[in-house]
């Protein structure tokens, strides 16, 4: 939902994407939990293992071959599978994560 939100906000309101106090500002008015502030979202940005669990987030995009976005990953029967890069309908999506589904709960 925040990446949504931030994303819309790079894109369609024109923020600097390199600009944190907005990001934290932004954090804060959607009431991610109550009493969350800007300050608080800062914090956290700076917080080691908020860093290291971003730098693994990065590392495995790009171990994915993500280069854009949208890109949906799933998980399924401990294997990752790239079934998007770029919009895809949910009509063509559906079919190919009920496979998955379908594979995970034959898998032993």
């Amino acid at each position: 939902l925040f990446a949504e939100h931030l994303q819309h906000s790079i894109y369609f309101d024109g923020i600097e994407p390199n600009d944190l106090n907005v990001w934290a500002e932004r954090a804060a008015s959607m009431g991610l939990r109550e009493g969350f502030s800007a300050q608080d979202f800062l914090t956290q940005l700076e917080n080691p293992t908020s860093l290291e669990k971003a730098e693994q987030g990065f590392y495995e995009s790009q171990q994915f071959g993500v280069q854009g976005f949208p890109t949906v990953i799933v998980e399924s029967a401990k294997q990752f599978y790239l079934i998007a890069r770029g919009f895809r309908p949910a009509e063509e999506l559906l079919p190919i994560l009920e496979e998955l589904s379908v594979k995970e709960k034959s898998a032993p």
